[in-house]
């Protein structure tokens, strides 16, 4: 009897404890609770940029948020082909890429906390480091949660 009793309550554990295989509830609740930090490149929400990079504002204040989420919209001002890089400085010494092979892309680039080095005081720098040109970056969307 005693057997049954335990195998009926390890059973019972078992199915208590199993994992949700798709998105969990706490991640739709951390993404539907995301906070706008930062919105527009400039007061045109436009910046061309090239090698020598584009700074948005000041220092930016990363560490209320676990993680952030950088969207923005790059385009090419030349129809030339081949892969354009994309770097995006956070801080004194984190930097993130993206490629842009088309003419124009949505680039989205999440970040955690963790990874950087100053969250409190961090730059934003936007580079096209290639000698193609300079790109033209807009609708610049900074949330975090």
């Amino acid at each position: 009897m005693t057997r049954f009793l335990l195998c009926c309550a390890a059973i019972l554990v078992a199915l208590g404890c199993e994992r949700p295989t798709l998105v969990s509830d706490t991640d739709i609740e951390i993404r539907a609770g995301n906070t706008l930090i930062l919105r527009g490149f400039s007061a045109t929400d436009t910046a061309v940029v090239g090698p020598e990079g584009y700074r948005v504002g000041g220092y930016h204040d990363f560490s209320p948020f676990d993680s952030i989420e950088i969207n923005f919209y790059a385009v090419r001002l030349n129809s030339g082909e081949g892969t354009r890089h994309i770097l995006i400085r956070v801080g004194p010494a984190n930097y993130f890429g993206d490629s842009l092979l088309v003419q124009q892309k949505e680039i989205s680039v999440v970040i955690k906390r963790a990874d950087l080095v100053k969250p409190h005081s961090s730059a934003l720098t936007f580079f096209a480091p290639d000698g193609d040109g300079p790109l033209i970056f807009t609708h610049l969307r900074v949330n975090g949660w």
